[in-house]
């Protein structure tokens, strides 16, 4: 189905698992609406969207939803935890700082990340489902190192959809502009709110406080090599 199609079509619209991970101790993207106001934000908005890969990202209206992305202060310490993104998956390195939940700001932008139920496979529920979303500050965020590696390497790694119409080439530029991006970048994990539900920072370990270092050995021995010259990949920040 071409762009056109998809964009005037009305697909049956579900959630799929990955979504429901996006909560306020997660230190992902969040948001104050309900389930059905979140597809209903979709339906509204469906034919604004554009193809992302294999996935059908539609822009929506940002009240209620939260930035968890914040650039990094001088000297502020960066942790790193090694986790599934869903159990099964290859463990992914995680770049996080811990702040009051509050630092979350107001997104600029934000993208409902929908899958066709042929790349969700079996457990569909529906034509297309959500399985993320993202509110940034800046329109076109790059995707995270981890995630990145992920898609293009497919078939090495778990959890991943490769992007359509990628090569090497274009795999390079991508990921040096991830590896800047968030060399500067964390995801903020909140400090307040519910201690029961919060994540103890003895999960993490130190990453360091030097901006324009990223650390990839979660992945190093997994992706060809050919691409990544030194277990951390350095880039000026």
């Amino acid at each position: 189905m071409n762009q056109s199609a998809i964009a005037q079509s009305s697909p049956t619209l579900g959630f799929y698992k990955l979504a429901r991970t996006h909560t306020y101790e997660s230190g992902k993207t969040h948001w104050v609406h309900d389930d059905n106001a979140i597809l209903d934000l979709a339906v509204d908005h469906w034919s604004s969207g554009k193809p992302s890969g294999a996935a059908w990202s539609v822009p929506v209206p940002t009240f209620g939803f939260y930035c968890p992305v914040a650039r990094l202060r001088p000297g502020e310490m960066r942790y790193g935890e090694l986790a599934e993104r869903l159990e099964g998956e290859d463990l992914r390195l995680s770049n996080v700082v811990f702040r009051d939940g509050h630092d979350m700001g107001d997104p600029a932008f934000v993208n409902l990340i929908f899958y066709p139920a042929n790349e969700i496979g079996d457990e569909a529920e529906a034509d297309w489902e959500l399985v993320t979303v993202i509110a940034s500050m800046v329109e076109d965020e790059p995707m995270h190192p981890a995630t990145l590696l992920c898609n293009y390497f497919v078939e090495e790694l778990d959890g991943g959809t490769k992007p359509k119409g990628w090569d090497d080439e274009r795999f390079r530029a991508e990921f040096g502009r991830s590896v800047a991006y968030w060399s500067i970048h964390a995801m903020v994990i909140p400090q307040d709110g519910d201690p029961s539900k919060l994540t103890p920072k003895s999960n993490y370990r130190e990453l360091g406080v030097t901006a324009g270092v990223y650390l990839l050995e979660s992945l190093i021995d997994q992706v060809p090599l050919k691409f990544l010259d030194h277990r951390i990949y350095s880039v000026e920040g």
